[in-house]
């Protein structure tokens, strides 16, 4: 019996979430190669993300790799932090599910982002968990991660259901004993769900 739905944060709750959306702004604004912005990028990007690196030093590094000068940080962080906005039709989706089921977020993300996202928009009381890989030291697609959110949850992997737009994500949920469904739109997500019979 499905006792929990996770969805992922960007990419699913938050469009379009992606590095390339990223790279493709910083190629218009700084002139650099969207391959090279996003290599560097991912760099250190674990290290964040698992709260083994301070969102200064990130950016630092990313800005000394990219040969910007470092007076652009600030710039840059809201280049990075602005790209998404939350997706409203997958938030509704959200809101009727949660009438059923308890209803969670894990994403792979560094404090300072998550924080700064869920501040605009106001979505955070919606979820009766959040789980980011920053607090819980791992990130997707260890399953590790995966283990520890269902020892948060104390369920069975089998009683969770996970949303999220990364196949390798998916896969990894799966391997523990996950349902999990790979996230493409709102009208597939729909037909999906209406194919489990959650809703």
């Amino acid at each position: 019996m499905i006792k929990c739905i996770l969805f992922d944060m960007g990419g699913v709750l938050f469009l379009p979430g992606t590095s390339a959306a990223f790279a493709e702004k910083m190629q218009e604004q700084y002139n650099k190669p969207k391959n090279l912005v996003q290599k560097m990028h991912k760099k250190n990007l674990e290290q964040l993300e698992t709260d083994h690196m301070d969102s200064h030093t990130f950016w630092t590094t990313l800005l000394q790799d990219l040969n910007i000068p470092l007076k652009e940080e600030e710039h840059v962080k809201e280049i990075a932090y602005k790209k998404d906005h939350p997706n409203t039709e997958m938030i509704k989706l959200v809101v009727m599910l949660k009438k059923k089921y308890l209803v969670g977020m894990l994403t792979n993300n560094n404090r300072e982002m998550h924080e700064r996202r869920l501040q605009e928009s106001d979505i955070g009381d919606l979820f009766d968990y959040i789980f980011t890989s920053y607090e819980l030291g791992f990130r997707k697609p260890d399953p590790q991660i995966y283990w520890a959110v269902v020892k948060e949850l104390n369920m069975k992997p089998e009683e969770i259901i996970f949303f999220d737009d990364d196949p390798e994500n998916i896969v990894s949920a799966k391997s523990i004993g996950m349902h999990a469904i790979l996230y493409e739109s709102v009208t597939q997500m729909k037909r999906e769900i209406k194919k489990i019979k959650i809703l």
